[in-house]
């Protein structure tokens, strides 16, 4: 069998190779990327770049990635990123399939100088056509805080201003909420909160749970636009009930506390103080201590308790530390205290 499977081996090569002479696109890009990783054939950069642009040149989409690559990041070939830049340009330019994987890299180069000299002008020129698109590269809101701050990139906030209102006006959530949150507190651009809630609350009719939360949480304070707590606590809800950690936290607090919302403690507990502190979120653990302690319960109970639920501590430290030092453990003791309830 072990004879079999080594002519096999041997054998998958020349298979590979007669239906990439034959014409094949898909056949070129596996032996090209083969000869390149050295993957069951010798690693030979110069077949690889051979295979993989034949490929690329006959359409197939998955070779793009690993031909570019091989020519910008690698020095196997010399000085040839003039080559490799106007391939990338021609394939971003195409109105072939591979032009969406294209034009992304292209403004990521040439945004973070990555095998190509940085322009962050052309990147975002780039960019804007990702969105007409409907593409969002990954590290997009990264750029556009970078590019406000002069953190890593040339600060530029008109262009990063040009990004978000160009994802805002295509009706990109994660732009419109960026745009309005930008907006409402005065983050980097002039304050316009009526026109920062706007942004909010239509990210929030897309059903977009963190615009819910930032839009209710406007709503309910009051201090950016005019309160209105009927409205602020149903995108409240709305947002926890999608699932948004930050939601559940800030509306389990107000239910206990009755702050804008009905207070309704078994409410809190079983549909969002539980979900929150599970989630290990730190504001969850401090709100609930805080409310243990605020309603005087003893202490010598409380740590009973826990000795009897056996936490993972032992309980010889935690008798070495501060009551405030277990606050912590709040939640599972307000869980405890309100069965009664």
């Amino acid at each position: 069998d072990s004879i079999a499977v080594s002519d096999d081996i041997k054998a998958g090569p020349r298979w590979l190779m007669k239906a990439a002479d034959a014409g094949l696109p898909r056949a070129m890009c596996i032996l090209g990327d083969r000869h390149l990783k050295g993957d069951g054939i010798p690693r030979d950069y110069k077949k690889a770049a051979y295979w993989l642009k034949k490929a690329t040149e006959a359409g197939d989409a998955s070779a793009c990635e690993s031909y570019s690559s091989l020519l910008l990041d690698t020095n196997h070939f010399g000085d040839i990123v003039e080559e490799a830049e106007n391939w990338l340009r021609q394939a971003a330019q195409t109105k072939m399939s591979y032009s969406l994987w294209a034009i992304p890299v292209l403004a990521e180069r040439l945004m973070t100088g990555q095998g190509l000299r940085q322009n962050v002008d052309e990147a975002v020129d780039w960019l804007c056509r990702c969105f007409d698109r409907g593409i969002q590269p990954s590290k997009t809101i990264e750029w556009i805080s970078a590019l406000f701050a002069g953190d890593g990139l040339p600060m530029r906030p008109d262009l990063a201003v040009r990004l978000l209102r160009k994802g805002a006006d295509l009706g990109q959530d994660w732009a419109m909420r960026e745009l309005g949150f930008r907006l409402s507190k005065g983050r980097d651009l002039d304050r316009d909160p009526v026109e920062g809630a706007n942004w909010l609350l239509r990210a929030a009719k897309k059903l977009d749970p963190a615009s819910m939360y930032l839009y209710g949480i406007l709503r309910l304070q009051g201090d950016v636009i005019p309160a209105h707590e009927k409205e602020g606590a149903h995108w409240l809800r709305q947002s926890a009930e999608d699932g948004f950690l930050e939601a559940m936290r800030e509306l389990g607090n107000r239910l206990i506390e009755g702050i804008g919302v009905r207070a309704t403690l078994p409410e809190d507990w079983n549909g969002w103080a539980r979900p929150s502190r599970m989630s290990t979120l730190p504001l969850s653990r401090t709100w609930v201590g805080d409310y243990i302690l605020a309603m005087g319960f003893r202490r010598t109970s409380a740590e009973g308790w826990l000795s009897r639920r056996k936490p993972p501590l032992p309980v010889t430290w935690a008798q070495k530390h501060s009551w405030r030092s277990l606050r912590w453990k709040g939640p599972v003791m307000v869980f405890w205290i309100i069965q009664p309830l």
